[in-house]
Order: C-alpha cells, then sequence, then structure tokens
C-alpha cells in the first residue's frame, strides 16, 4: 500500500508565460524522501472526478528544503489547467510517495554526466543537476536544453548563474530551433541533432562508457538520442530517460478491439465496455471507478492486475521483465479478445 501525504502550497512562481513551479511544504514529522529525478503522483477532485498526475521534482533533496513540482498548461488538459488556475497558496494537495528509476547511479561511478532536454523535459534533470553538483563535486557535467526560444526555456536565468558559479565542473549548451534577435549568448541555432549528439559524446568523453546519460523531452527527440548514443557505441545500461506520457501509434492498435472487461477488485466485480484504443484503465476512470494507478505511462507498478481469462495486450511501453506471465499494467492494456477477466 503506498504512502499518502496532504501537502499545503506555500508558493507558486512563474517560470514562463505557460510554466509554474508550486513549492509544498514538507511534513514536519513525516519528511518525504525522495531522489533527485523522481516523480509524485497529485490527487485532485474535478468537477467530481477523482484525477491522479505524475509530476517529476525540479527541487533537489541536498539543496531545497521544501518540495517543489514544475508544471507547464496542457492545451485542453484538465489537471494542469485546474491547478495553474484554481489552486492557490494555503491549499492542500494530497500526495502519493515518491517513485521512479529515473536517478543518477552511484555505484557505476562515472566521471562525466550528460544531461539531454528539451522543452518542460527540464524538469526532473534540473533537479539531478542541482544534486550533482552538490554531491559529485568531481563528475563533470553537460547539460544540452533545447526550446523554440529564450522566453520558452524554463529556469534559464538558473542555469545561466549555474554556468558561471560551477564553471570548472558544469557546461551548459543551449540550442534554439527560431531565429530570434534576442536570444542567449553562445546559444546553438536548430535542433538537437544526431550528428551534435554523436559529436560531442566523443569530443568530449573518451571512453564514452563511463558516463550516464539522462534524456527527457519529446519522445522523437529521445529516441533520436538513444539511437545516436547506441551508433558509437554508447552502452544500453548508462542511458536513462524519462517518459511523461503514453505513445501509441495508430499501427500499434491493429489487434486491439472493442471488449467487455470484467474487473474484480477487492472481491467487488466491476464489468464495463472498453472502445478500441482507449486503455482499460482509463475505460474504468471514465465510467467513475476507482483504481490505483500513479505514472500512467507504464513505469511503475501501482496498477498491476492479473489477467484471469482472455488476452490484452500492453503497448507503448519498454519491456517490463518484471511482469509474470498472466500479469499486466492496466495503464497500457487494450483488449484482444472478448470478454476478458482480471483481478486486482
Amino acid at each position: 500500500m503506498e504512502k499518502q501525504y496532504t501537502l499545503k502550497l506555500i508558493e507558486t512562481r512563474k517560470e514562463t508565460i505557460d510554466t509554474f513551479s508550486f513549492i509544498l511544504k514538507q511534513p514536519g514529522l513525516r519528511k518525504i524522501k525522495y531522489t533527485a529525478g523522481q516523480y509524485i503522483t497529485l490527487s485532485l477532485n474535478i468537477n467530481g472526478r477523482k484525477y491522479k498526475r505524475a509530476y517529476s521534482f525540479s527541487s533537489s533533496p541536498s539543496v531545497d528544503e521544501n518540495l517543489k513540482i514544475t508544471i507547464k498548461r496542457v492545451p485542453n488538459g484538465i489537471v494542469s489547467n485546474y491547478l495553474i488556475d484554481k489552486i492557490n497558496v494555503g491549499d492542500i494537495i494530497e500526495v502519493s510517495e515518491p517513485m521512479g528509476e529515473f536517478i543518477f547511479n552511484q555505484e557505476k561511478n562515472p566521471s562525466q554526466v550528460f544531461l539531454w532536454a528539451a522543452g518542460s523535459g527540464i524538469t526532473p534533470i534540473y533537479s539531478i543537476l542541482n544534486q550533482l553538483l552538490i554531491s559529485n563535486p568531481s563528475i563533470q557535467i553537460h547539460l544540452i536544453y533545447g526550446n523554440s526560444t529564450k522566453d520558452e526555456a524554463i529556469f534559464l536565468n538558473e542555469l545561466k548563474e549555474l554556468a558561471i558559479n560551477y564553471q570548472e565542473q558544469f557546461v551548459l549548451n543551449l540550442f534554439f530551433s527560431r531565429n530570434s534577435e534576442m536570444q542567449v549568448e553562445s546559444s546553438i541555432l536548430g535542433r538537437i541533432n544526431s550528428d551534435f549528439v554523436k559529436g560531442y559524446t566523443l569530443n568530449h568523453h573518451n571512453p564514452i562508457n563511463e558516463c550516464q546519460h539522462f534524456i527527457c523531452g519529446p519522445s522523437q527527440m529521445k529516441k533520436m538520442i538513444i539511437e545516436s548514443l547506441q551508433n558509437i557505441g554508447v552502452s544500453e545500461d548508462i542511458i536513462f530517460s524519462e517518459d511523461f506520457e503514453l505513445t501509441v501509434n495508430e499501427q500499434d492498435l491493429t489487434e486491439v478491439i472493442d471488449s467487455e472487461v470484467e474487473l474484480n477488485v477487492n472481491g467487488s466485480g466491476h464489468k464495463i465496455f472498453v472502445q478500441k484504443g482507449k486503455t482499460i484503465l482509463d475505460a474504468y476512470l471514465d465510467n467513475g471507478i476507482d483504481l490505483p494507478y500513479s505514472c500512467q505511462t507504464g513505469s511503475c507498478n501501482t496498477c498491476k492486475a492479473t489477467i484471469l481469462s482472455g488476452e490484452a495486450k500492453m503497448i507503448g511501453v519498454k519491456e517490463r521483465n518484471d511482469l509474470c506471465k498472466h500479469e499486466t499494467l492496466l495503464c497500457c492494456s487494450f483488449p484482444l479478445t472478448q470478454n476478458i477477466q482480471i483481478e486486482i
């Protein structure tokens, strides 16, 4: 059973025109312990329905007294818009315990760390960066951060200040895809691309497997960077990427069908219709049935269930070797047969 906390919002900060940081007060007695790069799941009641959303920490445990999450407004996003428009200082927010494996591996003892980010993907990267600068002063850190314009770059001033204060340890590379007279000095015009990834990595570290790479941003960017690193011989076990959303392509849904699904939760059965293209978890939540879940990207085990009969397919997630034969994650499961029975 995951731990639950109630936290008070003590400050909001406008980072860009559509991005805000929320500072949450640490509990006095039962403090929340987390590792830089992890996320926390917020539970909110909006228009009669309970929503859960996972947001990465932008604070760092060795640097910040309180907890900070940074949220970008999503067009038509129910939760992001509610948080930005409706939540005020002094309000109480229910959260679950920190989770996530997008964290620095101290045991591998790297001499350099490469941080790759675009847009709001800077959030967990910023947490890792600040933590490493304080706790691992011997590690050389490279941040490669892409945005359309400087006005959309979250934490831009803080990053430039860190580059000055830690100039012997930290190298900042800024990419801006739109030409502007107001861009940052020494920034690169364009997008982070495969040639840059390969060239920069080879030029700044050899042997290339005595480092760690952390990647967070749009799915296509992550895929490009991972493939580029592997093409020059970077080992898969030192490349870490964070997923903000489940990515499902139309061709992945070829075998998926409309189906009746019966879910047994704590001895109580609930049968609903799951429309093709909708995950089993989303279908139940849309029907007002509250189920345990957290990340919604197939990264954690909170929504793990056992298929008793019928078949379902997990789509858009990395291979999960920790699941048994008939276990599945409801947040990324789609029906393949009729009359599926599942148990939590």
